[in-house]
């Protein structure tokens, strides 16, 4: 996957990094004409209270030979027993089975997680472990989700249905982040509207439907030649960088981003992507919707900007800077003096956040006054707008410590966390074009880690 960096396979989740790896899958060649299992799209479905019958509704319509893999992670009751393979082997003729440790995923078959464990996938294969407490709100459907981003990445399909809580919302920002596609159940259609209603809160979800009708728009997606074509960080061939560069400029005009600098091999599989979303095959085809459709250059720019990220995320590099970079800081920090931080594409603002969680415990741990200022900035209003708000969904829990938590966060309601004022208050949140407007000065830390990836040498 050309957009997302190599490191971050090292870490799924907070909860989920000591999985062994397991072998690679044999071939096998699916119904509708993908070469191996390893080619074959997963689609990661999941849901909590009332999710039988949405499952039930989306298996029926489901034909047998779809030519994908379906993982299906509801939210048993850890201390029970689970009927859930019965139940839906009587709504498809597709075989439903149970999960067991390393089992590989077939294209034509249905897997369920079995109660009381989280799930993950490595190179084809599902990966059980125990349910840390099962006594807590903690689930295994991001963390699966989360998993099958970074396995199958544009290829990662993850469906939302209905069920209480956020659960699933973090799962589908990963999926997207990795250039995967993401549906959700039509509130007015589940018995439970929370946990579709959240991923659609995203505004990242693709395809908003009721369960019955999911698996046309589904089939008509994955036969895309985005889908069923190989990834490669290989320069597009001369006539598409030709008409790449005719899309950038468009989206120039329009929305003031310039992306010609962005790697071109990422973007023209972004551009895939929208056209895989409508259907289209011809590239002059979709040049001819840009021109007449301002609603969808909008939209490929946002799917360019990428605007997705997480607490915490890699929590390799956050030890760094915690054990190394800003203790260098508090050291030489004076009372009069703040220290200046600046996350330049901030996307929804957990970086930021979780850098101002490190500079608070670093200066309270040594005995100094909590005096400094990060500066978060990014060219999408929206998500600069949801990183003053603040807002995040209940699921952030499994990125986060209990004691971070408690100090850093209070419970908005049932499904939601808010960043406390004393946090919020280091941060200052602001529109920038990192092209055409000043940067920050006299800063101490910049961190770049959400611009450089995307850019060309």
């Amino acid at each position: 996957m050309a957009d997302r960096p190599t490191q971050h396979r090292k870490s799924v989740s907070l909860k989920a990094q000591d999985m062994t790896a397991a072998g690679k899958t044999g071939p096998e060649v699916s119904s509708i004409g993908f070469p191996s299992v390893q080619d074959c799209p997963i689609v990661g479905i999941v849901a909590s209270a009332g999710g039988l019958s949405a499952f039930n509704h989306f298996f029926q319509a489901m034909p047998a030979d779809s030519g994908a893999g379906f993982v299906v992670v509801p939210h048993l009751d850890a201390t029970h027993k689970s009927l859930m393979v019965e139940l839906l082997s009587r709504h498809t003729s597709m075989p439903v089975v149970e999960v067991t440790d390393g089992i590989s995923v077939a294209t034509n078959h249905v897997y369920v997680i079995p109660p009381n464990h989280l799930l993950t996938i490595e190179h084809g294969k599902l990966r059980l472990s125990d349910l840390p407490d099962p006594t807590e709100s903690q689930t295994a459907i991001d963390i699966f989700l989360r998993s099958l981003a970074v396995e199958k990445g544009e290829t990662a399909i993850g469906i939302v249905l209905s069920g209480t809580g956020s659960h699933g919302t973090l799962g589908i920002r990963e999926i997207k982040r990795c250039g995967g596609m993401a549906m959700a159940q039509s509130p007015e259609s589940a018995e439970f509207d929370q946990m579709p209603r959240s991923a659609i809160e995203t505004g990242l979800v693709d395809f908003v439907l009721p369960p019955e009708q999911m698996p046309e728009t589904l089939l008509k997606y994955v036969q895309q030649p985005y889908i069923k074509s190989p990834h490669n960080d290989i320069t597009p061939a001369e006539n598409l960088v030709e008409d790449l560069g005719s899309i950038v400029k468009l989206v120039r005009e329009q929305t003031k981003c310039d992306f010609s600098s962005y790697r071109k091999s990422m973007l023209m599989r972004r551009v895939e992507r929208r056209m895989g979303l409508m259907q289209l095959v011809d590239m002059d085809k979709y040049l001819q919707v840009l021109r007449e459709q301002s609603s969808e250059v909008q939209s490929l720019c946002k799917d360019f900007l990428i605007g997705v990220t997480q607490f915490f995320r890699e929590p390799e590099a956050f030890a760094v800077l915690e054990k190394e970079v800003i203790p260098a800081l508090v050291s030489k920090h004076t009372s009069e003096t703040p220290i200046r931080v600046w996350v330049p594409s901030c996307a929804t603002g957990e970086e930021a956040y979780s850098i101002s969680m490190l500079l608070f415990e670093a200066l309270l741990a040594a005995g100094k006054p909590v005096n400094f200022q990060v500066f978060a900035s990014d060219i999408n209003d929206d998500s600069i707008e949801f990183a003053r708000r603040g807002v995040y969904p209940a699921s952030i829990s499994s990125d986060l410590s209990r004691t971070r938590l408690k100090q850093f966060f209070e419970a908005e309601d049932d499904v939601h966390y808010r960043i406390n004022k004393k946090l919020r208050d280091s941060i200052v949140f602001s529109h920038q074009n990192l092209i055409l407007d000043a940067p920050f000065s006299k800063i101490d830390l910049i961190s770049c880690r959400n611009v450089l990836i995307y850019l060309e040498p």
